[in-house]
């Protein structure tokens, strides 16, 4: 893929003209600065899957176009995986069965879906526990996107140097290098045009926000 600008939300075809998804996030190296996955939302592919830039053939505002065909793509593109898992210490049993039953747990760790409550993030897989947990629990998060790694999607926040919010990520740029060389963001919440944030102005980048070294006011003076 050369440099490109990918805009989070448009679609994703194949080689040979197949939608299979739209943009759902982008997945960045944070301290490299490079995108690691574009991941493709679930829609006709039944999860979310995992796009390497080199699989990338083209990136405009009008979509992503990938070099595998349809069959290609849905043999070989990983799957999004990501699972909690939860520890009762120093409870031997809980109730949480489908039928209502007590689960023995001991110090195992057991798998967490959508009836996991209490405040526990959802995964959207098959739920072991329908009631909120009360008691000495410990959570892990399982997820093949990396720990180390940063998603960006649509709703990641701009903020100024002063922490006050601009607006949202809406596009990403890129160079010849996968390396990022600025954002957009989308004319609506603070400006009335698209604005276009510069790397050399991008003082953290995280799953929540992007930070700039600018006030609102400064970066106004740049349009795309």
């Amino acid at each position: 893929m050369s440099g490109a600008a990918i805009h989070i939300g448009t679609p994703v075809h194949s080689s040979d003209g197949h939608h299979l998804g739209d943009v759902d996030q982008l997945v960045i190296d944070g301290d490299t600065r490079h995108i690691v996955y574009l991941v493709i939302d679930k829609t006709v592919m039944t999860d979310g899957r995992l796009v390497e830039p080199v699989n990338i053939s083209h990136a405009d505002d009008k979509g992503v176009t990938l070099k595998l065909t349809k069959a290609e793509a849905e043999a070989q593109l990983e799957s999004v995986v990501k699972r909690e898992f939860a520890q009762f210490r120093n409870m031997e049993t809980f109730t949480g069965g489908m039928d209502g039953s007590s689960i023995s747990t001991g110090d195992k760790w057991v798998l967490l879906g959508s009836g996991g409550h209490g405040g526990m993030p959802q995964t959207g897989s098959f739920g072991l526990i329908p009631t909120p947990i009360v008691g000495d629990v410990v959570t892990e998060t399982f997820s093949n996107l990396g720990d180390s790694n940063t998603t960006i999607t649509h709703g990641t926040d701009v903020l100024d140097t002063n922490e006050k919010k601009i607006g949202k990520v809406d596009e990403i740029l890129f160079d010849d290098n996968q390396s990022i060389s600025g954002f957009v963001v989308k004319a609506g919440f603070l400006f009335h045009h698209d604005l276009e944030i510069p790397i050399d102005w991008v003082v953290s980048i995280g799953s929540e926000h992007v930070r700039i070294s600018k006030t609102a006011e400064e970066a106004e003076t740049k349009r795309r």
